[in-house]
């Protein structure tokens, strides 16, 4: 693996996790979220921060696998990681930022479409750099 390119694909989720947490927390302090309904299988708020920043680490360092390699397959999956990222940022600004449930609900799908599309395309290019993306296909 390349260093410089961790440090991009570290960058690409910092980014993305500082923007949609501010997002996230602006909303968070408002009535709106307070009153929606939601699952009892939600985790507690105290897990969001830790799990996210480890999946945002494990996204980063998968990232950063698939972009060292280069083969037409490493490039579709390079692809595909940075399309799950850009729906997950879409996802915070469409259900926090706009609160607008119907677009979030067809944006998680595509995003957790993405996901799974990225799992089996990077599982071609390095069975790590898949295995790293499962944690975060589940918490979807």
């Amino acid at each position: 693996m390349q260093w410089w390119k961790l440090a991009m694909t570290a960058a690409a989720v910092t980014s993305v996790a500082v923007v949609s947490g501010k997002v996230t927390a602006d909303s968070l302090r408002t009535p709106w979220y307070a009153t929606l309904r939601r699952p009892p299988w939600q985790p507690p708020a105290k897990a969001f921060g830790p799990v996210w920043t480890t999946l945002y680490c494990l996204m980063a360092w998968s990232g950063a696998i698939v972009f060292s390699k280069d083969s037409d397959e490493a490039r579709q999956a390079g692809r595909l990681w940075g399309v799950q990222l850009a729906l997950n940022f879409l996802w915070s600004l469409l259900f926090f930022g706009k609160r607008w449930l119907g677009g979030s609900v067809a944006c998680i799908a595509l995003l957790w479409a993405s996901i799974l599309a990225y799992i089996a395309t990077a599982r071609r290019v390095s069975g790590l750099a898949s295995a790293l993306f499962v944690p975060y296909a589940a918490w979807v």
